[in-house]
């Protein structure tokens, strides 16, 4: 194989695996609407407004999720007694604190569309989906 058809191999392959990925992704995104839908037994009307409200609220909450992560990864780097490391802890909690600004923001926008038992049971629908999700996961490796 030459160098030219050895390249679009890896290309080729590197897409096909990125397709699939998103394939899963999306997979898993649309198990979880329908699971969520079903527990929090929406009307389709309350789909219809909810689930665009709820899809800017998990993107805006992953990206502060991913802050954290990024500056605790950043963190494990440091030495021992950097002073960094206290800096960084701080500027976790303050993206913590967002996270509960977020939830609160978004509660009542949720409680227009929809009651505060649904919102109950969406918070706990959303914890047995992930817990079924990593138990699926763990079973097949």
């Amino acid at each position: 194989m030459n160098m030219k058809t050895h390249l679009l191999f890896i290309a080729f392959s590197l897409c096909f695996l990125l397709v699939k990925a998103q394939t899963k992704h999306e997979k898993i995104e649309s198990a979880k609407i329908a699971y969520l839908t079903k527990e929090m037994n929406l009307t389709p009307m309350e789909a219809e407004d909810f689930w665009p409200l709820y899809n800017q609220y998990s993107k805006e909450r992953k990206q502060l999720r991913r802050e954290q992560r990024t500056i605790q990864q950043e963190s494990l780097s440091l030495s021992e007694n950097d002073v960094r490391i206290i800096q960084n802890m701080e500027r976790i909690e303050a993206l913590k604190l967002k996270e509960v600004e977020l939830d609160k923001s978004y509660r009542k926008r949720f409680l227009i569309i929809i009651s505060p038992q649904q919102l109950l049971t969406l918070y706990q629908a959303e914890r047995d989906f992930f817990k079924m999700l990593k138990d699926r996961i763990t079973e097949t490796d």
